[in-house]
């Protein structure tokens, strides 16, 4: 019973590191990819979450913006 809970455990971390350490274009293919697998509601929920992530970040976001050099 116990190694059964250990590899629930490292199967949820490992799941966790693949969605959450690489940029946000990989995360959207990622939840474009749950769509076309038949998990559409969960795709399109993540799919959300990151286009919202995305919009509320830029300049306007930052806690700095007003030192900031335009280029």
């Amino acid at each position: 019973m116990q190694q059964v809970i250990v590899i629930l455990i490292v199967l949820a971390a490992v799941v966790y590191a693949v969605y959450r350490l690489p940029g946000a274009a990989t995360r959207l293919r990622y939840a474009a990819l749950l769509k076309r697998v038949g998990l559409r509601a969960l795709g399109a929920r993540l799919e959300a979450k990151e286009l919202r992530a995305i919009s509320a970040g830029g300049c306007a976001a930052c806690s700095v913006r007003d030192k900031h050099v335009p280029k």
